[in-house]
C-alpha cells in the first residue's frame, strides 16, 4: 500500500488526539522497538497495532428491550441504537438489523441514520416479510427517511443494513432514527435483538482516498 503525504498527516493527527487523551496506555510487546499499544475502555478503538492503518470493532449497539412508537411519521432517534462515537477523518464499514413487527397493517415503517456534520454515507438496505415480499433502497443523505418498509400484524419484517460512512476532520457520533410510515394510533414496534454496528475501514476519510 502507497500512503500519501496527506494520508500520514492525518494520521499523525490521529494519533496525536489519542495521546492527548490518557484513554491508552502501553505494554512491552515481543519486539522492544514495537511495543503493543491498546485503548482502555471507553477510549474508542479495540486496539491499534504498529502500522498506519488501523481496523477493528469501533461501536456496537443492540437492543435489549422493543421499543413502540404510535401516532408519528417523522424518524427520531432510537434509544438504543444511538450515540456510536466516530473519529475524524476515518471510514467505517456499518452493518445492521431491524426486526419490525406492528399491531395492524396500517403503519409500516421507514428508517435513516445520523452522521456528523461533512460525512459522507452510502447505504444499502433491504427487507422481507412473511411470504416472501421484500424490497429495497439506498441511503446517502443524513436524516432523510427511507422508502417505505411494509410491516403487518401477521409476523416479523426484517431490515438488513450495509453500507458506509466516511468522515472529513468533524468527529460525531452515529444514530439510527425510525419511525411509522403513516401516523396510526396502531403501534410500530422495533423489537429486542436489533443492533447496529460500525467498524474502523482504514485511515481515509471523504479526501483521503
Amino acid at each position: 500500500m502507497t500512503l500519501k503525504v496527506q494520508d500520514i498527516r492525518r494520521e499523525l493527527k490521529r494519533l496525536m488526539r489519542i495521546l492527548e487523551s490518557d484513554s491508552i496506555f502501553i505494554e512491552p510487546g515481543d519486539d522492544a522497538m514495537q511495543p503493543s499499544v491498546r485503548l482502555k475502555p471507553g477510549g474508542g478503538l479495540l486496539s491499534s497495532p504498529t502500522g498506519l492503518e488501523t481496523t477493528g470493532a469501533q461501536g456496537d449497539r443492540r437492543k435489549d428491550t422493543a421499543t413502540s412508537r404510535t401516532s408519528v411519521e417523522i424518524i427520531a432517534v432510537d434509544p438504543k441504537l444511538a450515540d456510536i462515537a466516530l473519529e475524524a477523518d476515518r471510514g467505517y464499514d456499518l452493518d445492521g438489523m431491524l426486526p419490525f413487527t406492528a399491531a395492524s397493517g396500517v403503519p409500516d415503517a421507514k428508517f435513516g441514520l445520523s452522521i456528523p456534520s461533512g460525512a459522507v454515507m452510502d447505504i444499502g438496505f433491504w427487507w422481507m416479510k412473511a411470504g416472501g415480499l421484500f424490497g429495497s433502497g439506498r441511503l446517502t443523505t443524513s436524516g432523510a427517511a427511507s422508502t417505505r418498509i411494509e410491516v403487518d400484524n401477521v409476523d416479523v419484517t426484517v431490515v438488513w443494513i450495509t453500507g458506509t460512512v466516511l468522515l472529513d476532520e468533524t468527529a460525531g457520533e452515529l444514530d439510527l432514527l425510525w419511525s411509522q410510515a403513516t401516523s396510526s394510533v396502531n403501534a410500530l414496534t422495533l423489537g429486542r435483538g436489533a443492533y447496529l454496528t460500525a467498524r474502523l475501514m482504514g485511515i481515509a476519510g471523504p479526501g483521503g482516498a
